[in-house]
């Protein structure tokens, strides 16, 4: 699994960010969404002011009317003195210098996020949000959509791979319906959003609404204040939707300028002629929506994501907390 800390740059400030975000190539579509939400103009944020944070208590959802634009306004730089105290503390260690590689590196990038040469991580959290997407009608997947409604199912018996792995590691794992498709049964561990049954088709239309996709983003901020609440140091996203590589390559092209043949993958068992559908699936969304790459919610909702949107709020709220944020893929 490729990881990432993601906060770290967001916390370098909005203009750091934002040229993070718009930066090609880059890791992950949530951390773009988010990077570029940090780095929008005054007039863009201003449909932000005032936006519902999520409080999670006893499964239930009790909204509170926050200023967004008090995350985003408290996403501090990385502590510089603390990442210097820190590369000075690695220089007196027993060891030849840079001999841990990366993980020296990482120690340092932590020790910006956390404020302290020592950091510290303890509590984990890995939050994997599901939703469906109304594109897979022109064949961008090889899988029913069905199959995304299964794999929450899956999740929530702790039957899927990333239940193994986070037993295995000592995290504490969150499942999310931000709008699945398929019903769900009521779980005792399944926080419900339900902003629809699936986006729209963006090759038709929008995604969503620009309020669905501004409720999307409050509900992952909460998600991650509540883990940073919880006592988690390091917040994890995780996604699953069939389609939703197709959303996130016109995310990607939307915010980099860059041609959907560049940003489309062929996903999972596709051939070129299916890759190259694909691309043109996504090129035909973005022609008829055309998102404004310089305002993340307009390129959310109308090519995006339930399920992206609330990883991206995920990471905003853990930049917001100085949290250490881990992403892993494209989405």
């Amino acid at each position: 699994m490729t990881m990432m800390l993601s906060a770290a740059a967001l916390s370098a400030g909005p203009e750091i960010a934002a040229s993070a975000g718009k930066a090609w190539p880059s890791d992950v579509t949530t951390f773009r969404l988010a990077a570029a939400t940090l780095g929008a103009p005054r007039r863009v944020l201003s449909s932000f002011i005032r936006c519902m944070l999520v409080n999670i208590t006893l499964g239930q959802v009790v909204a509170t009317v926050i200023p967004l634009a008090e995350v985003i306004a408290g996403t501090r730089p990385a502590d510089a003195e603390a990442m210097r105290a820190a590369v000075a503390r690695q220089a007196m260690l027993t060891k030849p210098p840079a001999s841990l590689g990366r993980l020296e590196e990482l120690s340092v990038q932590i020790a910006g996020i956390q404020g302290t040469e020592l950091p510290v991580v303890r509590g984990k959290r890995i939050i994997v949000a599901a939703g469906d997407h109304g594109v897979v009608t022109r064949g961008v997947t090889a899988y029913p959509q069905e199959v995304t409604a299964q794999m929450v199912m899956n999740f929530l018996s702790g039957g899927a791979a990333i239940n193994v792995l986070a037993r295995l590691a000592g995290v504490e794992l969150v499942i999310v319906d931000a709008g699945v498709a398929t019903p769900l049964p009521e779980h005792a561990d399944l926080r419900v959003l339900g902003m629809g049954r699936g986006t729209g088709d963006i090759t038709a239309g929008p995604a969503m609404t620009r309020s669905q996709a501004e409720a999307c983003v409050a509900f992952g901020v909460g998600l991650a204040l509540d883990a940073a609440e919880s006592g988690a140091d390091a917040i994890g996203t995780g996604d699953m939707g069939i389609g939703n590589t197709t959303a996130s390559s016109a995310i990607t092209s939307a915010l980099t300028g860059r041609p959907p043949r560049e940003t489309t993958g062929r996903g999972t068992g596709r051939t070129d002629a299916e890759l190259e559908a694909k691309a043109a699936v996504v090129e035909e969304a973005l022609a008829v929506n055309q998102p404004n790459g310089d305002d993340p919610l307009d390129v959310l909702s109308k090519v995006g994501g339930f399920e992206i949107g609330v990883l991206a709020g995920v990471v905003l709220g853990g930049a917001y907390t100085r949290r250490v944020v881990v992403i892993d893929g494209f989405i």
